[in-house]
């Protein structure tokens, strides 16, 4: 079993740090308000910044029937946290072991392993076996080993709560533009293009056949304006996501049709970026009413995405 005190030693700190410690699931505003104020307040006290996450879920250690419906696989997550500036980021793995910790125990450890000075936190936060030491608590236990307890209110944004939770729930209901507002990007996912029925192909409109892992938050079913990114190359997309109901499928399927594309791409792992819902998945009576109904979807894809064009950035 992999101990928490190896996995720290990777991040091999030689100077004494201030850090903060979450799943970080998403790297929404929010997280991302929290690591900047992390990264300023470690520079005007010389200290180095430093990110200790989860690579797992805790959830699946505390609870056995939880199941993880992650926003970002852990490698963008730590590639979107070291995008921010943190001096360093370090994955550890939420064991029983971890679970069964004291808050004190744990912070001693992060003393002894990473040098830390200060640890920064929301005003939730709440760390140790059975969550057992919120902010109040930290701030005694840091008093007693030396290291000070800094609580801070992150960024909100008007009539929306912050929260990972809230952007799968935005997922859920087909609300991207909400999704994409809280995350300060548009929520993408990364698979493996496999083969399908081909039946797109013979529609007229074949199609990109996403394979993404199980534990990967996908939006709603439905018709969505997207784009896809392919050997550093961004093209314009609609994607399907549902069980094509017109043909009684039920198996849930990811399939995006590229405009203005015609390579064959099996193998391949692209990444899709969802922009906007362009209405729900129906069942139609006839081929020729779906295949209608297809044109119809690309263009308005097609009109949404060249007005969307620019990179949604994360201010």
């Amino acid at each position: 079993m992999v101990s928490i005190t190896a996995e720290l030693e990777k991040a091999k700190t030689t100077e004494e740090s201030l850090i903060t410690i979450g799943v970080f699931d998403g790297v929404h505003m929010g997280h991302r308000s929290l690591i900047s104020q992390l990264i300023s307040q470690a520079k005007s006290k010389s200290l180095i910044s430093g990110v200790v996450t989860f690579s797992n879920h805790p959830g699946t250690i505390i609870n056995k029937n939880f199941e993880p419906n992650y926003l970002t696989s852990l490698q963008d997550r730590l590639k979107l946290i070291e995008e921010i500036g943190v001096d360093f980021v370090v994955p550890v793995t939420f064991t029983e072991e971890v679970a069964n910790l004291k808050a004190q125990e744990f912070t001693k450890i992060l003393q002894n392993k990473l040098k830390m000075k200060g640890l920064m936190v929301g005003p939730d936060f709440q760390m140790g076996k059975g969550r057992e030491a919120n902010v109040k608590k930290l701030e005694t236990i840091g008093e007693n080993q030396g290291f000070k307890l800094t609580k801070i209110n992150v960024k909100g944004i008007k009539n929306l709560t912050v929260r990972s939770t809230s952007v799968r729930e935005a997922l859920k209901q087909g609300k991207i533009e909400e999704a994409t507002e809280i995350l300060g990007r548009r929520h993408s996912l990364k698979g493996t293009i496999v083969l399908g029925e081909k039946r797109g192909r013979d529609l007229g409109f074949p199609t990109a056949n996403f394979d993404v892992p199980a534990d990967i938050c996908v939006p709603s079913n439905g018709i969505y304006a997207t784009f896809i990114y392919l050997d550093e190359q961004k093209y314009l997309s609609a994607t399907s996501v549902g069980t094509n109901p017109t043909f009684n499928g039920k198996q849930r399927t990811i399939e995006t049709y590229i405009m203005d594309f015609a390579r064959n791409i099996y193998g391949s792992q692209p990444k899709l970026e969802f922009v906007s819902k362009l209405r729900d998945e129906i069942s139609f009576d006839s081929i020729p009413s779906l295949i209608e109904q297809m044109n119809r979807d690309v263009e308005k894809a097609r009109d949404i995405l060249n007005k969307n064009k620019s990179p949604r950035n994360h201010a």
